[in-house]
């Protein structure tokens, strides 16, 4: 992030100066634009924020956690959420079926103990995240079983 100043201060430089050819400032303009919708997409929860290097949003979680994807944010998301789909279990910290959702800092231990969403982090994977900071999870009866 240190860079990021001499690099913008260099390239107005290579712009003013001609030194880029039109070309070339199409090439820029196209990535500019394409960070731009990038950046975007992520409305309104810009905290939570990855490039195309995490191609999968789902995955965040896999390389960032604690205040890089929630800040207590979504708090309001999730009751909504909870609201809408009354059959929708929020954190069980026992083994169990249905459709379950968890922050991402309680699945990881981050918030509580780590031991406590170990059963549901070691086994299973989550089919969607909803507002960022929350992964849904899909358990079947005879998974939970076993």
């Amino acid at each position: 992030m240190v860079i990021f100043p001499f690099l913008i201060v260099f390239t107005g430089y290579l712009l003013r100066q001609g030194a880029i050819t039109k070309w070339r400032q199409r090439i820029i303009i196209v990535f500019c634009l394409w960070l731009l919708v990038s950046v975007l997409s992520y409305f309104p929860d810009y905290i939570g924020y990855f490039n195309e290097i995490v191609f999968d949003r789902d995955d965040r979680y896999l390389y960032l956690a604690d205040s890089n994807l929630d800040w207590g944010q979504s708090q309001w998301y999730l009751n909504r959420y909870l609201e809408t789909y009354p059959g929708v279990e929020y954190a069980p910290k026992e083994p169990s079926s249905g459709t379950l959702i968890v922050s991402v800092n309680e699945l990881l231990g981050i918030i509580g103990s780590p031991d406590d969403y170990a059963w549901l982090r070691e086994n299973y994977r989550p089919f969607d995240s909803y507002a960022s900071s929350y992964l849904l999870f899909e358990i079947d009866l005879e998974s939970v079983k076993e």
